[in-house]
């Protein structure tokens, strides 16, 4: 993978990495401090949405990086709060113009990615490790768009860290909200962190 500029920058609530020179940048920052995550998302993603046919003629590449929703337990499958999260996510992906899904091929995360497809009209593609080799096949197969990547607490780190050069983390076996936004054009990376539907840091899961 070739070397990228990454602009790096932490929030409150939120671990930014994100141009600071974007006029949008301060109002997303008032959102995180004030604790409104979900304004936060949607006003960012709306700020990308209309941006969306320029991006492609400039061969900007957007990634969305999320955990399966919420686990049913230690079933591969999702709960009813998980399945309303994959709509809410279906919602999102349709303000974006996902033009890409990615999925491991597991009933939960098949269940997380399967909304945006249908809502975007798309086919849901499976992978099995999120390695810098696989991820540069999907970046040659989508030079421009917006790629979704539905994956686990053990791996949504590994595939950040691939993308912006940052150290590889792993999600707390609780947590369903996180939405990771990767931006790459003309060798720079930005990104950011943000949460999405009803806040799951008090639910109980387990494993990946």
């Amino acid at each position: 993978m070739p070397d990228r500029q990454v602009s790096a920058n932490k929030k409150s609530v939120t671990m930014t990495f994100i141009r600071t020179s974007d006029r949008y940048i301060t109002f997303l920052t008032i959102l995180c401090v004030l604790g409104s995550t979900w304004a936060c998302c949607v006003f960012l993603l709306s700020r990308v949405s209309a941006q969306t046919e320029s991006n492609t003629q400039n061969h900007e590449l957007t990634w969305l990086i999320v955990r399966h929703a919420d686990r049913d337990g230690s079933n591969d499958g999702l709960t009813t709060a998980g399945h309303e999260r994959a709509k809410q996510l279906a919602t999102l992906a349709k303000t974006l113009r996902v033009s890409a899904v990615y999925s491991t091929d597991l009933r939960r995360t098949r269940d997380t990615a399967q909304p945006t497809a249908d809502t975007n009209q798309l086919t849901v593609q499976t992978y099995q490790q999120p390695t810098s080799e696989w991820l540069n096949e999907v970046r040659k197969a989508n030079p421009a768009g917006v790629v979704l990547i539905v994956a686990h607490s053990n791996t949504v780190g590994v595939i950040v860290s691939e993308l912006t050069g940052t150290e590889p983390f792993e999600i707390a076996h609780d947590q369903f909200d996180l939405l990771y936004v990767v931006k790459e054009k003309n060798e720079t990376v930005t990104s950011v962190q943000l949460s999405y539907g009803v806040s799951s840091a008090t639910k109980d899961s387990k494993t990946h």
